[in-house]
């Protein structure tokens, strides 16, 4: 009888405890992910959004950052969490401040050098937006 009440002890406790992770996961659930399995959350992990505009925490720049806004291509330029109007001073992230870059919303994935950027001026070389790449007034 001991054993049979101890039974049902932990049945109810496996079921509080289901529901309890059932509703907390959900809530920190990306949108992309469906959760038939209560468990797969444990094998996904969670992602948490501390300023949510859309960006998880372990990819954005500015993790505590403003909120009220979402990360989208016009407000955030690079996606790295930092709303390009206020948070973020290099909206293109090519490692030139935008005060310094004649092209703050330019082309992504590069970092400005003197093989990539010969005249520093945060257009990538030998691409469209950089026309004059050593800033001689000459195309």
């Amino acid at each position: 009888m001991e054993g049979e009440a101890t039974s049902k002890k932990l049945a109810v406790f496996a079921t509080l405890a289901l529901f309890i992770f059932s509703s907390v996961s959900v809530a920190l659930q990306p949108a992309s992910l469906e959760l038939d399995d209560p468990f797969a959350l444990l094998e996904t992990g969670a992602r948490s959004d501390s300023d949510g505009d859309n960006v998880s925490d372990g990819d954005d720049a500015c993790p505590n950052g403003a909120t009220g806004w979402n990360s989208t291509s016009v407000t955030d330029h690079d996606s790295d969490g930092c709303r390009d109007s206020d948070e973020d001073d290099d909206d293109d992230n090519d490692g030139v401040l935008d005060n310094d870059d004649s092209c703050a919303k330019g082309v992504l994935g590069w970092t400005s050098s003197t093989s990539t950027d010969h005249d520093g001026d945060g257009c990538r070389d030998n691409t469209p937006e950089d026309l004059d790449d050593d800033n001689d007034s000459i195309p």
